[in-house]
């Protein structure tokens, strides 16, 4: 699971039904550290992050530097 630290949080209006595949996917998937949905959406942002990233890069924007 995503470890728990003290610091900014996210909060997103998010449809429904997005909601809802989240929710599906987390209570049924076998992948270590996917337990809920907070889990499963901060996975799926940790693997879209770097090819995003590097388009930025390409357009001569650096994204900021990670603590």
């Amino acid at each position: 699971m995503t470890t728990e630290r003290k610091g900014a949080m996210l909060s997103a209006r998010l449809p429904r039904a997005l909601v809802e595949r989240v929710d599906f996917v987390a209570r049924n998937i076998d992948t270590p550290g996917i337990t809920n949905r907070s889990a499963a959406v901060y996975d799926a942002l940790l693997k879209w992050l770097p090819e995003q990233e590097k388009r930025l890069v390409a357009l001569g924007l650096a994204p900021p530097k990670t603590r």
